[in-house]
């Protein structure tokens, strides 16, 4: 009985030494899957508070417009193409934003989520001065 009482006891002391031997590798993996998660995150939140004011836009042009505009957003496949560009803008700002940002950002001292964040609100402007432009055009033309 105490031949096998050391054995459990030498066991139990290696596995003890090989969870010590991997625990640092696992906090490293653990600590950037994190920040990738909070990453894709933020940007996904972010490109969402920003599209809804250009499709609020868009179909406030819709309402006002009495011309072309009104009766080719009124088309119920436009609309369904104009919810489509924004669920892929979501799509593509949330990731390349955030694979970009924990990219560049993982272990130094900028947050990756902070500039997730800044980058996709580089994105929302874009797309808030395109809407507006495009507002523009489509009022001179009535």
């Amino acid at each position: 009985m105490s031949t096998d009482k050391k054995v459990d006891e030498q066991n139990r002391i290696r596995l003890e030494m090989i969870h010590c031997e991997l625990r640092p590798e696992l906090d490293v993996h653990w600590k950037e899957k994190d920040s990738r998660c909070w990453a894709f995150h933020i940007a996904w939140r972010s490109a969402v508070l920003g599209v809804i004011p250009s499709v609020a836009v868009i179909a406030a042009l819709a309402i006002l417009s009495n011309t072309f505009i009104k009766r080719e957003i009124a088309n119920l496949r436009s609309v369904a193409v104009l919810l489509a560009c924004a669920i892929l803008y979501v799509v593509v700002v949330g990731t390349i934003s955030g694979k970009v940002a924990h990219r560049f950002a993982y272990e130094t001292n900028v947050s990756a989520r902070q500039l997730s964040l800044l980058m996709t609100w580089v994105a929302n402007l874009s797309l808030w001065g395109w809407t507006w432009g495009f507002a523009a055009f489509a009022l001179s033309r009535v």
